[in-house]
Parts: C-alpha cells; structure tokens; sequence
C-alpha cells in the first residue's frame, strides 16, 4: 500500500505540473493579467515572473497536491482514469472553488471572472492528476489480486 500511494502521488503531482506549466506557458498566465482585479502594474508586483519560481515552495506544493489527491482516489475507491478523472473534478470544484470565492470576498487579486475561470482549470488539472493517481492504484490493485482463472 504504501509504495502505490507514493507512485500514485508522484503520478498526480506530475500530471498537475506538466498541465499547469503547459497552460500558464500558452494562455493562463496573460489570462490572468489581463482579468486580474488588480491594476497591471499591481499584479506584476504582486505575482512572481516564472524565472523567479521558488523552486523549494512548487517541489513541497505538488508533493501535498500530490498526496492529496491520491488520498483522493484512494477514499473514492477509483481504480480506472475515468474514475479518478471524476473523483477530482468533484474535489477540484469544490476545493478551488471554496479558495477562490474566499479570495473574491476578502481581496483584489481576482476578479469574478479570473476566479471562475481560475476554478474550472484548477478542477481540471486535479481531476487528470486523480485520474493518473487512480490509475496507478488501479494497476496495483489489480496486480495484487489473485488470478480468477485459477491457474
């Protein structure tokens, strides 16, 4: 069990940040600028050029994204993509969501359409990273099970 949940995490965590990095890289990043709440040159203050990343802080974040959403896929009992796919869209939402709306209420960095828009592709970022998660649980699973054909 626990050499499955730590690949299964590694698996997700991987995922989130090669998705995150690819659509910040095409889109995200100007997105956000552009529909921030906050003036231009406020938010160029305010968030990090991605050649000042702190490496430290993004290696220990998707280590807990990754732990949390192979937890995810464990208590979902989702041993296929698909179920894990959906598993973390349900925890995406509601995750991001309760995040981002907080943010809404009490701050100037998004506006309701950054933060909308933030929700949705944070939730699917965790919801593919589950779905990898599920699926590396899945082959382990299946891989531990005794063979029906009785040979």
């Amino acid at each position: 069990m626990q050499r499955r949940f730590i690949v299964s995490a590694l698996a997700g965590a991987g995922a989130v940040l090669v998705l995150n990095g690819l659509i910040y890289a095409l889109f995200y990043g100007d997105f956000l600028k552009d529909n921030s709440g906050l003036s231009t040159e406020l938010f160029e203050q305010v968030q990090r050029p991605v050649a000042d990343t702190q490496v430290v802080a993004t290696v220990a974040s998707m280590v807990f994204i990754g732990c949390l959403i192979a937890t995810v896929a464990y208590w979902a009992r989702a041993y296929t993509f698909a179920a894990g796919l959906k598993a973390g869209l349900i925890f995406g939402v509601l995750m991001i969501g309760a995040v981002n709306l907080g943010l809404i209420a009490t701050t100037y960095y998004y506006s309701y359409i950054s933060g909308l828009v933030d929700i949705l592709v944070g939730a699917l970022t965790i919801a593919v990273g589950c779905g990898f998660a599920a699926l590396v649980q899945g082959r382990s699973q299946r891989s531990s099970q005794p063979s029906s054909s009785g040979v």
